[in-house]
């Protein structure tokens, strides 16, 4: 999907703002005023405490199932479960986000998420 696909009325240089007047070109326009201080604390202390909850589970756990499946070799099967797992998310994260930007239709009509080859499908 390139800029000139994009629905609505294409961003005007030199107000600033999209060419047509609404509830979008509001939305979109710069902003008036900067963000406060404490609102990017908040955002940042909020993104990390996800973080630390999602992951730090995670990496006890991978410790502990390595050791389960051989206490000897556990360092060498968590660099393997590791080092795999960073392939695929070498692999995974384009493809996600190609797909975040194909048209909605690309999965529907089964074509691959992460190929640059346009879809077989129809445009609406």
């Amino acid at each position: 999907m390139s800029l000139s696909d994009m629905p609505g009325a294409a961003p005007d240089p030199a107000r600033g703002r999209l060419a047509a007047d609404g509830p979008t070109a509001v939305a979109l326009a710069e902003p008036d005023r900067a963000v406060r201080p404490v609102w990017i604390a908040g955002v940042v202390l909020v993104n990390l405490g996800i973080n630390a909850a999602f992951f730090g589970p995670i990496q006890v756990l991978l410790g502990q199932q390595a050791e389960a499946f051989s206490e000897g070799d556990k360092e060498a099967i968590l660099a393997l479960v590791t080092g795999a797992g960073a392939a695929v998310s070498l692999v995974a994260n384009p493809c996600s986000a190609h797909s975040a930007t194909a048209p909605p239709h690309a999965w529907a009509a089964g074509s691959p998420g992460c190929s640059s080859a346009p879809s077989s499908a129809p445009r609406p």
